[in-house]
């Protein structure tokens, strides 16, 4: 990617490379909201920054995410946004995540449970999480 060239494909159009990030939740492919007063996309309603992003059916993504989980705004809005925790099995949103194991983050640990179960109790069951995902590819 480091090579990427835009490329002029029509008139005034060109096609660049734009980040995107996978839903932790959903798997959805999300794009950061644009700020359409300075947006380099087309203004035609058919063309626009929104238009082109429901047609390749993207979301996105939401600013209520924790330092390791992209969260689109859908899985916000329909609170699939909490995760469960593997020891405690209570339902926590993600700025409780302490840990995470596996593909898509599969799997977390909240942090009130790394604040008040024994560090032994927390050791195996990271240690029982990186040998249940030790296969899983990112």
């Amino acid at each position: 990617m480091e090579d990427y060239t835009p490329k002029i494909i029509e008139g005034n159009y060109a096609t660049m490379l734009v980040e995107v990030a996978k839903c932790k939740f959903c798997g959805s492919w999300m794009i950061e909201r644009c700020k359409h007063w300075n947006s380099p996309f087309p203004k035609y309603i058919g063309q626009n920054f929104i238009a082109q992003v429901h047609r390749a059916r993207w979301k996105f993504r939401s600013m209520r995410y924790s330092d390791e989980v992209d969260v689109c705004e859908e899985c916000v809005q329909t609170e699939r946004f909490k995760f469960t925790c593997y020891l405690c099995k209570k339902a926590w949103t993600t700025d409780n995540i302490q840990a995470s194991f596996g593909y898509m983050g599969q799997d977390h640990l909240c942090k009130i449970c790394y604040n008040t179960t024994s560090a032994s109790v927390w050791a195996s069951t990271v240690k029982e999480l990186e040998e249940k995902h030790k296969y899983d590819f990112e």
